[in-house]
């Protein structure tokens, strides 16, 4: 329970800092695509690195990477989800014109699976939802 606290104060004083250092200004609420290629080719690496090593790694750190590989999709979700909502409300339907939401789309999709092998892949295999055979005879 201690590393956990040290953890979660160590994650607020973070984002404390951030926000203190970098207010938030006003700036271009849905960029090109061309402005996205150098995040989505760090992104990229960073979840195809994460689940290379995952697949040679074998218990708790097989754990570890598929949930670094999760928390790297969970941060683009926020980021494309905040530029389609922008792009909703700027250009209505025709934000189906545009390349995020269908990311949006994949990415959940992506994050959903890395999730659930980082769980199955885990202590908890039991304790998952997806694990627990929805007929009970079948065991």
């Amino acid at each position: 329970m201690r590393k956990s606290m040290i953890g979660g104060l160590g994650v607020g004083s973070g984002m404390a800092i951030f926000v203190a250092v970098s207010p938030p200004i006003g700036g271009v609420s849905a960029p090109s695509l061309l402005a996205w290629a150098p995040a989505l080719a760090g992104i990229t690496a960073l979840i195809v690195l994460s689940a290379f090593v995952a697949l040679r790694a074998r218990g708790i750190a097989n754990v570890i990477w598929l949930a670094a590989a999760t928390a790297v999709i969970y941060a683009f979700v926020n980021a494309v989800t905040k530029s389609s909502v922008d792009l909703l409300t700027s250009r209505g339907a025709g934000v189906l014109a545009t390349w995020e939401p269908y990311a949006l789309l994949a990415a959940s999709i992506l994050s959903g699976l890395f999730g659930q092998s980082a769980f199955n892949a885990g202590r908890f295999r039991s304790a998952c939802l997806s694990s627990i055979p929805l007929n009970r005879s079948a065991r």
